[in-house]
């Protein structure tokens, strides 16, 4: 069974200005595996737009698992923080439980 989200994006004044649907195999999930979920829907609808070649299939799994570890940098730093269902998730290792009403904010701070 897939458990599929809606995750929204929040500027610092709490205005919603992106959303996407992520799903996931297991009824939870932790903050880190969310993060990396997230980087990678995200590297595929920029590469689904790009024209693939031999080449770039290559630089993919690169840019996946780079962009996965480059991504874990700010929430440590606090470049944004997560808050599901209204709590702030503030460890990589939190459990999140998804059911169809998870509420996934992603909250930008600078």
């Amino acid at each position: 069974m897939a458990y599929v989200v809606i995750v929204s994006d929040e500027n610092s004044t709490g205005t919603v200005v992106n959303q996407i649907h992520l799903s996931f195999d297991a009824p939870s999930i932790s903050v880190e595996e969310l993060i990396k979920a997230r980087v990678e829907q995200e590297l595929e609808s920029h590469h689904s737009q790009e024209k693939a070649t031999t080449s770039d299939i290559t630089s993919r799994q690169l840019d996946k698992k780079n962009s996965r570890h480059i991504a874990l940098g700010p929430f440590r730093e606090n470049g944004f923080f997560i808050r599901v269902n209204g709590k702030a998730m503030d460890q990589l290792n939190e459990e999140i439980k998804l059911h169809p009403n998870t509420d996934i904010r992603f909250v930008q701070i600078r």
